[in-house]
């Protein structure tokens, strides 16, 4: 089934939407809510923990060459367990993309109160059928056109908005010691996580996995740049309680920005950057689930199930009543499922070795 090809090249765009996504649409109040002002001392933290746990999942993945985390499982843990693992994965893959399809209907809200979410609902995952029936390789080449575009629109935001900013909002440093930052580093990793999840399934399409660590640590390095950009941007501009109290901050930041006192409306450029993003993660996320059901099924096409599978995503995206409770339950599946779930793979990889399955690509 895995016969669609990824570049090495490529693997950067898909750690792009792995590691970054539409998380930077909430992770202020994340983090704020633990953190307080050090909030951005959880983002480098975050990352150098998931770049380490990136490490085992790229080993495993020369182990099993061409497969993605479903296919090798039984082989590491034996069928039943691995079976059973492989639908705990996957069934945490449905949840979270039907939550996050949740998350970017109520941005439409806010941007565009007159435009029924239904609506987008349906051309958001409409997108995300279509994708799915091209193949991987066609969602890969539309991440490359996406991905450049998403960071210019942000360097652009980040420029004209740190004049805004004021370091005052970051003092005290460390008022409350290092507890509340290590907090925030663990909530950071756990959204990391799903991430770090999604990288296990593409690496199977990669052409070539040599050089892949020094690729990932490059990339990990890049996008926590970029994180810490936003996460910083938000706290000097509106402050720790302001945050708190905004449902998307990053869009509150940038209805405050201008230029030369007449120059308005950056929520234009950061709504620009925002459904690529969420378009990304939708699509990106929806392969695990596609094509690791036909994985787990051992069926020859993925392709049938693409449609059912959708309908489901959105049925489940409607469940939350509120924003509130779609939030904490973006926080909980992260914390207590997909957070443990992930950091497993080293165990995986123990385990493999132990017992002399797979092969090295090496």
């Amino acid at each position: 089934m895995n016969e669609e090809i990824v570049s090495r090249g490529q693997a950067v765009f898909l750690l792009f939407v792995g590691l970054f996504n539409t998380k930077f649409l909430v992770i202020n109040t994340y983090l704020a809510e633990v953190a307080g002002r050090d909030s951005w001392l959880a983002v480098p933290a975050g990352y150098l923990a998931g770049f380490c746990l990136s490490l085992f999942i790229i080993k495993l993945a020369n182990l099993f060459p061409g497969q993605t985390f479903i296919e090798y499982l039984p082989q590491v843990l034996g069928t039943l367990l691995g079976k059973l693992l492989g639908a705990v994965y996957i069934i945490s893959f449905i949840i979270y993309v039907s939550l996050i399809t949740r998350l970017n209907t109520e941005v439409l809200i806010i941007l565009m109160p007159e435009t029924p979410p239904l609506a987008f609902n349906l051309l958001l995952v409409g997108l995300t059928v279509y994708v799915a029936k091209k193949g991987f390789e066609v969602y890969v080449r539309t991440c490359q056109f996406f991905v450049p575009l998403v960071l210019t629109g942000l360097m652009v935001i980040f420029l004209v908005g740190i004049e805004r900013g004021s370091l005052e909002r970051f003092r005290p440093f460390l008022e409350f010691g290092l507890e509340p930052v290590l907090i925030g580093s663990l909530r950071f990793f756990a959204m990391l996580s799903i991430g770090l999840a999604f990288m296990a399934f593409w690496l199977a399409y990669l052409d070539k996995l040599d050089l892949m660590e020094q690729i990932s640590g490059g990339s990990f390095f890049l996008i926590m740049i970029q994180m810490l950009m936003i996460v910083s941007l938000i706290i000097s501009v509106l402050g720790v309680e302001s945050t708190l109290f905004h449902t998307f901050p990053i869009f509150s930041v940038t209805r405050l920005l201008e230029i030369a006192d007449f120059l308005k409306g950056f929520e234009g450029i950061l709504t620009i950057v925002w459904f690529p993003i969420a378009y990304m993660t939708v699509a990106g996320y929806f392969f695990p689930v596609s094509v690791g059901i036909a994985q787990w099924l051992n069926l020859e096409d993925y392709k049938p199930l693409v449609l059912p599978l959708a309908l489901i995503v959105l049925g489940l995206a409607m469940l939350p009543e509120n924003f509130e409770m779609l939030k904490n339950s973006i926080e909980d599946l992260a914390m207590y499922l997909i957070f443990p779930l992930t950091g497993l793979f080293p165990v995986y990889y123990v385990i493999a070795v132990a017992r002399g399955v797979g092969e090295s690509s090496e």
